[in-house]
């Protein structure tokens, strides 16, 4: 299973985004990007400036 991670930009914590947030509601975040790839780092609200960034 992929890792996600999750940068909070606004104050650089890093943390694991499945530990906070369910896989399936990171990829419907993702998914609702279409211009984005998950193989890519995606920002997202969740709620502040987010950065997710897919680990293989």
């Amino acid at each position: 299973m992929s890792m996600y991670m999750c940068i909070n930009t606004k104050t650089n914590e890093v943390f694991e985004g499945m530990r906070h947030m369910h896989h399936s509601e990171i990829m419907r975040r993702i998914n609702e990007h279409s211009s984005y790839s998950a193989h890519r780092t995606v920002k997202v609200d969740l709620p502040g400036p987010l950065m997710i960034v897919k680990e293989n």
